[in-house]
């Protein structure tokens, strides 16, 4: 019935993704071939990318910038993705900015909150036990700023807090939450009418600041400050993709000239400065590849444990993401940083990922059920249902 559910969307949107010219008009994410699953396996790739590399920095073995490949990959995956949601789901007339602004909000929260709150704990505690780790102011505005999403804040206002305790990896979160509000804002700033259009433009301003400062790019600076440049590519990349439906023989070329590009851009990038905006292009057009490829091919979804496995990987992906800097940071202070430590807080921070999603970031729908029935008036009680919603 899901799966259903999200075709006929899709169908709505523009036509049965079979064939022809209706087949260009939308791009079906679900188990009717391989994009699906290579979106998922990005993900968990872009999650454990950053987990292994914040070990290997922190071990001080060794030095890697694979951390800021996989923070790019995320940022990439995000901006096609809200896309395919503001697509599919912006063809049903009732689809509201509000029904967005509380699908975000419980994506994200639903394990950004828990997780936060572990990370405090963990700080305390370690502080209690003589081993601190927290690097970051650990104060209540500090506290409080991070609640609300405002690490990393820019503008007059002095509104932005910098990250608190060992979540010094938190930044982007917030950023792409807040590039989640403003693009959903402008977006249904462009289709909405009358009282609608007029809140969603209000919105898109209260929301800009961080986006807008995330668009900026100093030559010569490692700095993420571009990063909303490389999300809008990622955005891009769905209406490119959607465009295109090829056969299987083209899709193979696909596949395979965009993994080439990929090592390509692996052995040409500049170490250490991946976020130059230089760098993006071709890191976006070896994705897009990926995803035109996947379009019509049947390697991954045509067996059913390979691709319960990527859904599963892909289940924790975020949990990972948030806990696992601090977790390192517990198994450094009391083990000491050699690459044996490194190897446990991998581990270690898959394990509780794995545990921590089932009660948090896997809730997100019901959340956003939830919610809904108690903020929107007049809210039909129709089932969440997205198979690709991340």
């Amino acid at each position: 019935m899901e799966k259903a559910t999200l075709m006929t969307e899709q169908a709505r949107a523009g036509g049965d993704c079979g064939s022809g010219t209706a087949a260009a008009a939308t791009l079906a994410l679900d188990d009717s071939n391989d994009a699906s699953l290579l979106l998922d396996g990005l993900r968990f790739c872009a999650a454990l990318m950053v987990c292994c590399g914040h070990a290997i920095n922190l071990s001080g073995c060794a030095w890697t910038s694979i951390p800021i490949i996989g923070v790019m990959i995320f940022f990439v995956l995000s901006g096609f993705l809200i896309a395919h949601t503001l697509h599919v789901k912006s063809a049903r007339p009732d689809y509201t900015l509000g029904d967005f602004l509380i699908e975000r909000v419980a994506r994200i929260y639903s394990a950004y909150l828990p997780a936060f709150l572990l990370i405090a704990a963990t700080d305390l505690a370690m502080a209690w036990a003589g081993h601190p780790i927290a690097t970051e102011p650990t104060g209540l505005r500090a506290f409080l700023g991070n609640l609300v999403m405002l690490q990393g804040y820019p503008g007059p206002l002095r509104l932005g807090v910098s990250t608190f305790g060992s979540g010094g990896h938190l930044t982007t979160v917030a950023a792409e939450f807040h590039i989640y509000l403003f693009v959903g804002a402008l977006f249904f700033a462009v289709i909405a009418r009358g009282r609608a259009r007029a809140m969603a433009i209000a919105c898109a301003f209260l929301a800009s600041a961080m986006p807008l400062g995330y668009f900026l790019f100093v030559p010569g600076e490692a700095s993420d400050r571009s990063l909303f440049v490389l999300w809008l590519m990622g955005f891009a990349a769905h209406a490119v993709a959607s465009a295109f439906a090829v056969d299987r023989g083209t899709s193979l070329l696909g596949v395979g000239g965009g993994l080439a590009l990929g090592v390509y851009w692996w052995l040409k990038r500049p170490v250490g400065n991946e976020y130059n905006i230089g760098c993006y292009p071709l890191f976006v057009l070896s994705f897009l590849l990926l995803v035109v490829g996947g379009r019509s091919l049947h390697f991954l979804s045509s067996s059913p444990r390979l691709a319960a496995a990527i859904r599963f990987l892909a289940s924790w992906s975020f949990s990972l993401f948030l806990v696992h800097f601090s977790v390192e940071k517990v198994i450094f202070a009391l083990c000491g940083r050699t690459l044996s430590a490194a190897l446990a807080g991998i581990g270690l921070s898959c394990v509780l990922a794995m545990v921590f999603a089932q009660f948090t970031e896997l809730r997100h729908k019901s959340l956003a059920v939830f919610l809904k029935r108690r903020l929107l008036p007049g809210h039909r009680l129709r089932p969440y249902r997205d198979a690709h919603d991340r």
